[in-house]
Formats: C-alpha cells, structure tokens, sequence
C-alpha cells in the first residue's frame, strides 16, 4: 500500500489516491485491523491537504492518531501527530503546533526513527519562533518583550542548535533538513538582533540549498539574509540578495514569493541612488515568515573594480589575482599554510601575528560575505584542489584549510 501511495501522491494523482485510500480504509475495517486502517486515514489526509480540505485532512489524521495509539504503534501515531501539527501551523496555530510536534517528537524517538525526530525539531522551533512573533517578540521595541514571547524565543533557538548538531553530526542525512534548521535559527538570532550570527545561518542555508537544486528553499533563506544584511546596513548587499531571490521565486513560478521579494526590492532603489549615499531604510520589524547569501553579480562587479568597498564593513578586500601554486610539482604544508595565511590576512584585514594556525577565521574578521571570496582565491591559487562551498564553515581555521589542501592533492603534496 505504501509503495502504491508515494507514487500516487508524489506523482500529484490526487483524486487516485483518494480512491485508493478510501478502498484500503473499506477493506481493512471489515477486517477489524486498526492499525492498517489507521495507514489508509493517513493516505486520506494527505490526499485531503493536497486538495485543499485542511478539515477533512484534520479529521482523518485525528481519527488515525486515536487508531495507532490503540494498537500501539509509536511510528503511525508520531506520523499523525505530526500531520495535526503541520495542518494546526498551516492555520497559524502556533502553540499547538509545538505541542503536536513535541509529542510526535517523543514517539519517534521511541521508535528510533531519527529523521522524524529532527523533522519535529525543525518544526517545534520553526513555529516557536513565529508564536514569540505573535505574542509580543521585536527586534526593536520600547517595552520589554512579553514573558511569553522570550521563552518561546529561546525554546526555538535552543530546538534549532540541537537539531544541527545533530545534522552535522554525520548520524542524519538530510541536507535539507539542515538547511531548514539553520533557517529556523536564523530567524530566532534575528529577533534576538544578533545579525551578524543569524547571517552566518542564513548563508550557510543558501550555500546548501544551492547545492540540491532546492531554488524555492534558496530563494527564501536569500530573503532571510537579505533581511540581516539590511540590519547590519549592507544595503547594496541585500538589495542583491533580493534580488537574486526574486529570479529564482520567478523560476519556481512563487508569485506570492516574487511579489514579496519585488515589494522588498523596490524598497531598495531610492536608497541606492547616488543622491542618497548615506540614506538607509529602517531596520526589519521581525524575521520573515519563511523557511543565502553570496552575491555573485556583486563579486564580478567587484573583481573588474579590483575592490569590495561595504558600509561599515571594515578595510576594503583586495581582489587581484593571487598567484597560482604549482600544486603538481608538490608542496609542502608550510607553504600551503603561508599561501593561505597571506590570503587571510588580505581578506580580513588582520594585522601580523593576529591570526595564528588554529585562529577561527571568523572571530579574525571574515565575515560570512567575504568567506566566498575566501574560496575563490584559494581556488585560484591552488588549481585543480576541490574546494568545498562550506570550505570555512567546515575548516575554519589556516591550518585545517591546509589539511585539506594536502588530503585533496594525496602523494602531490610533502608535508613537513
């Protein structure tokens, strides 16, 4: 039955599965089995969303949740339970979403089904965030922000850090997932007017996405660091953010997306007008309500200028040509690590001895913007060595860079 319903669903054979689901939910009431009853309410449920009765969609789930729990099958009751939370935020439901989610959370956890937990972790601190939203939580505000709003604030948060480590943890294959928690802790770090940080989230987001081809879920973490970048008053920044994320809302056919994004973006243009150099917009109000961000059109248009100028951003990034290693003729880890120690030191503008082998690069000065300029003249430098596009978040440091560099090149290069 599983097999035959994934197809039909996926394959948007809506009114087949319908069909379908409600010959399986015949055939197993005459047979008095619950739990095979319970699969064919979910198969109806589903088949209700898609077409649009959420009520229906509610109905079933509920009935199959009540089924499940009877027959004592953790996985059918969490996968309820966790569809009740899904339709309760598709209503803006806030508060009952977490409570679904959480108990669906638990019950996976007792039938080891780690994706559905840290999906339900994804949930819990996606709508945690939105009800801190709802009840009162502002970046900026004159009163205090309402006891409520600050725990659910600090709920999602606290969700969103495990739920990564997990994921990053190698135990959990789910890319996206990953994109979505980093997004969910975005938006909590933005209410909290940790900018810099909840950037850092966004772009991670971005870069991941980009990756799987995922064009909706990059265009809305765009958005995300778009609003951080205005925060932090990189305005020519998050304009292109913008507008990078409206051509792929237009690509995926979102008009709700390419509207938002084309009101957001005609926000930006008298700000970027030569007259109004000085002249920035008011700061977000609160993060935006959807599940990042290396402008390349900016780089390019940088790299002709020969510099990256930001507001506020620190010592300009020098982009000329960085001398090419002769990685085929061997190398030596010395010289892999001054090539990228010169380049560093270039990028953040850090004096000498500020940044040592094992520094973090980003507590040095480089920020999540200039991290892409970071790889492409590492790139360049080092030709032919595969550079991942999350180099600096997974080797943060000069000497772990280095240790890549020799891994990626094998028996080319000579170390010490």
């Amino acid at each position: 039955m599983g097999c035959m319903a994934d197809v039909l669903v996926f394959g948007k054979k809506i009114e087949e599965t319908k069909d379908l689901g409600e010959e399986f939910r015949k055939h197993f009431q005459e047979c008095e089995d619950g739990r095979g009853e319970g699969y064919s309410l979910v198969l109806l449920g589903t088949a209700a969303y898609r077409m649009g009765n959420e009520e229906a969609a509610l109905s079933h789930a509920q009935r199959a949740q009540a089924l499940f729990s009877d027959e004592g099958d953790a996985k059918g009751e969490a996968d309820s339970l966790k569809m009740i939370g899904e339709l309760n935020w598709k209503k803006t439901e806030f508060k009952a979403a977490v409570r679904y989610a959480e108990r669906a959370r638990a019950l996976y956890r007792e039938a080891e089904k780690l994706d559905g937990e840290v999906a339900c972790m994804y949930m819990i601190s996606e709508n945690a965030v939105r009800l801190a939203v709802k009840e009162g939580a502002r970046i900026y505000s004159d009163t205090p922000v309402p006891r409520q709003a600050k725990d659910a604030l600090e709920k999602g948060l606290k969700i969103a850090e495990s739920g990564i480590k997990i994921a990053r943890s190698g135990t959990l294959k789910a890319p996206e997932l990953m994109g979505s928690l980093l997004c969910a802790r975005a938006q909590g770090l933005t209410l909290k007017a940790r900018f810099e940080e909840a950037l850092n989230c966004a772009d991670e987001a971005v870069m991941g996405f980009r990756e799987l081809g995922a064009y909706q879920m990059e265009a809305n973490a765009l958005m995300l660091a778009c609003d951080n970048l205005r925060a932090l008053q990189q305005i020519k920044e998050a304009a292109e953010a913008c507008d990078e994320a409206l051509a792929l809302y237009r690509h995926v056919e979102d008009k709700h997306g390419e509207s938002m994004a084309a009101e957001v973006l005609e926000s930006f243009k008298e700000f970027m007008q030569p007259a109004h150099p000085q002249y920035l917009p008011p700061p977000p109000g609160a993060a935006p309500q959807g599940p990042s961000v290396f402008d390349q059109a900016a780089q390019q248009a940088a790299a002709e200028a020969g510099q990256v100028a930001r507001p506020g951003a620190g010592p300009q990034i020098s982009l000329r040509p960085t001398a090419a290693l002769d990685v085929k003729s061997g190398l030596s880890l010395d010289v892999v690590k001054s090539k990228i120690l010169e380049i560093a030191m270039r990028i953040t503008g850090a004096d000498d001895d500020e940044i040592q082998a094992d520094t973090p690069l980003m507590e040095a000065g480089l920020t999540s913007n200039s991290a892409i300029l970071m790889r492409d003249e590492l790139g360049n430098a080092l030709p032919g060595v595969k550079l991942p596009v999350t180099l600096v978040f997974d080797y943060p440091s000069v000497a772990a860079m280095s240790e890549l560099v020799v891994e990626q090149t094998g028996g080319k290069a000579i170390g010490n």
